[in-house]
């Protein structure tokens, strides 16, 4: 993802993931969030200049039962996002409030299962007990550090929180996990075992079984709790490279993935106690790219994705291989559309024009100015008609692709119209829009466009 100011280029990194109750994909980036719609990023603008300017680097993002987007900013403070009516609410934020958070650099978000949502970061736990957004107000518990009280929560910075099934939490803290009964209220800290680098436990994953998980920095393994021995067990078969920051979650078929910031992506099966890695910055199929490796999400479908980096990746559900790489054109080439339906790659950019790529072979095309004189590569939305065919908005023009003869021309164009959009509708219709009022149904044989006069309100 990249911003352009003035005659500088800016590129920032996607830093988290996650999918609206709609099904669309909501990236936080350096320079602000996207939604992606199957086809392309939008990039999301609040409607107050102030807001824009303060909260513009995403830092996470969490999607609640609603459907509301949490977001989270490096600079700290939280707020939610409709993504249906794309109203915005910037949590209020104070001391020894009951109707303010008490964290303000806020790691990570759980929404138990009576829909409390419950905030960790660096002061202790917030627990929204009550919450309207319409209204613009909640009712919040604090949980912090009380000294002198060996079961309150521990100082220090919280990192992650889990529930179990049987309704406790579990917290990543900076002395260990804590844990959270829910009936007596009480907190129990899990130091890691004796001789062990570190108690700074990132990241606490826990799988169907309600067996724990626990990622503490610079460890060579990662660890399961034993209840019965209050003991941390290394898990084998896994060799991590001593880094200090660390996401982890478990999927539907108890396979453990794993994020080394700096290092790669593990896979880890609980059952079979075997490992994948996926290696940072090597040139195969099974690396991903980027040091800098946020949080992992896993969509509906179980699709994997991994921002970090310049770029957001992509691994597909068969867990063969990372599908997004680095563009094939330079890794400062403004992207402005894509479209893919697994087989097939579409790629729209400023500098590169019209890429395709096979995702199974590798093979690619490219059509630009150069090689195809009517073509500008200022083209954007990418519509698919069947038959592995599409149709292309550029800037000037129409075009229409077809990928089984592997060849592009221009279909329609107007004086002084430039096209911002295309659609089909149900019926299988192409809607064209662009400048000057212009909107029709056009006729790809005919090069026609049937324009629609009626008044739009």
């Amino acid at each position: 993802m990249q911003a352009i100011e003035g005659d500088q280029q800016k590129v920032y990194w996607p830093r988290a993931v996650v999918q609206d109750t709609l099904g669309f994909i909501w990236v936080a980036a350096g320079d602000g969030l996207y939604r992606y719609d199957g086809y392309q990023f939008s990039r999301k603008k609040w409607a107050s200049p102030t807001l824009e300017k303060k909260h513009t680097i995403v830092d996470q993002m969490w999607s609640d039962h609603y459907g509301h987007i949490w977001i989270t900013y490096s600079n700290g403070g939280i707020g939610c996002l409709n993504p249906f009516s794309e109203d915005y609410w910037l949590l209020p934020h104070g001391q020894d409030s009951t109707n303010s958070l008490i964290n303000w650099r806020i790691k990570d978000l759980e929404q138990d299962q009576s829909d409390q949502y419950w905030l960790v970061g660096d002061q202790g736990v917030d627990i929204i007990r009550a919450f309207n957004f319409d209204a613009r107000t909640l009712e919040v518990e604090h949980l912090v550090h009380q000294p002198g009280d060996a079961f309150s929560i521990t100082p220090g910075y919280n990192y992650d929180i889990a529930q179990s099934s049987d309704g406790s939490f579990w917290i990543g803290n900076r002395n260990g996990i804590n844990h959270l009964n829910p009936k007596t209220g009480q907190f129990v800290n899990h130091q890691n075992n004796p001789g062990f680098p570190s108690d700074t436990c990132r990241s606490i994953a826990i799988d169907s079984k309600g067996t724990v998980y626990g990622l503490f920095s610079y460890e060579k393994t990662f660890y399961r709790y034993e209840s019965s021995k209050d003991f941390f067990l290394p898990m084998p078969n896994i060799q991590f490279s001593g880094g200090n920051k660390f996401y982890g979650l478990i999927d539907s078929s108890n396979q453990m993935w794993i994020v080394e910031t700096g290092f790669g992506l593990y896979r880890y099966d609980i059952e079979q106690q075997t490992s994948t890695f996926w290696p940072a910055y090597k040139e195969n199929s099974l690396a991903v790219k980027g040091d800098y490796l946020g949080k992992p999400f896993l969509d509906r479908e179980e699709n994997l994705w991994l921002p970090g980096g310049f770029l957001l990746q992509k691994l597909a559900r068969t867990h063969k291989e990372i599908q997004n790489r680095f563009f094939p054109y330079g890794d400062r080439t403004r992207i402005r559309g894509a479209w893919t339906d697994g087989k097939d790659l579409l790629v729209t950019s400023l500098e590169a024009g019209l890429v395709w790529a096979d995702l199974e072979t590798g093979d690619t095309l490219r059509w630009t100015s150069e090689n195809s004189p009517f073509l500008f590569n200022r083209i954007s939305k990418v519509c698919p008609i069947g038959d592995r065919k599409f149709v292309i908005s550029g800037r000037y023009a129409i075009y229409l692709l077809d990928l089984h003869r592997q060849a592009i021309k221009r279909v329609y164009q107007e004086d002084g119209v430039i096209f911002r959009n295309v659609i089909t509708d149900q019926l299988g219709n192409v809607w064209v829009m662009g400048t000057k009022g212009v909107l029709g149904i056009l006729d790809l044989e005919k090069g026609t466009l049937e324009k629609y006069h009626q008044e739009i309100k």
